[in-house]
C-alpha cells in the first residue's frame, strides 16, 4: 500500500491504530499489532503462542479493497501441498488454498543478502483469516 517514490523512498506510511498490545495467560502469550493504510484500509495481526509446539496467527482485514496479501518469509527448504506448507522444522496450515510461494531476498545484516521464500496468501474480501504453525 505504500508507493516507491524513489529507490530508498517510501511515500504515504503506514499509521498504527495503537501500540503493541503483549498478553499473557498460564502457558498461553500473545501480542496483538495494527495498521490503517492511506485508503482506510486496516490490519490486524494476532500471535498467540498456544503451546511449544502449535502458535496461531490471525490476520482480521477490513476495508474497500479488492485483494490483499497476507505474506509469511520462510527459510530453508519447504514443500507446498494445496493449503499446508511443509518445511524441514514446521508445518504451516493456512486459511485458503490460493498459497503462492516466490523466492526472494531478505537482508538481515547490511551487506549480507539471504535466500528465503515468500508465502503468499491471496485474498479478496474482508475477514478474519487462521493460519496455525505446528513446530517438529
Amino acid at each position: 500500500p505504500m508507493p516507491i517514490i524513489s529507490r530508498f523512498l517510501l511515500g504515504s506510511w503506514l499509521r498504527p491504530l495503537y501500540a503493541p498490545q503483549l498478553k499473557m495467560y498460564g502457558s498461553q502469550s500473545s501480542i496483538k499489532s495494527a495498521y490503517k493504510d492511506q485508503y482506510g484500509n486496516t490490519h490486524v495481526r494476532t500471535i498467540t503462542k498456544i503451546s511449544n509446539t502449535q502458535w496461531q496467527i490471525i490476520d482480521d482485514l477490513n476495508g474497500d479493497f479488492k485483494k490483499a496479501i497476507i505474506g509469511f518469509n520462510v527459510v530453508g527448504s519447504i514443500k507446498s501441498t494445496g493449503k499446508q506448507l511443509i518445511a524441514d522444522s514446521f508445518k504451516m496450515n493456512f486459511p485458503l488454498d490460493s498459497i503462492i510461494v516466490k523466492e526472494s531476498i531478505i537482508s538481515r545484516y547490511y551487506h549480507q543478502l539471504e535466500k528465503i521464500h515468500r508465502v503468499e496468501v491471496l485474498v479478496e474480501s474482508p475477514g478474519s483469516y487462521v493460519t496455525s504453525i505446528l513446530i517438529n
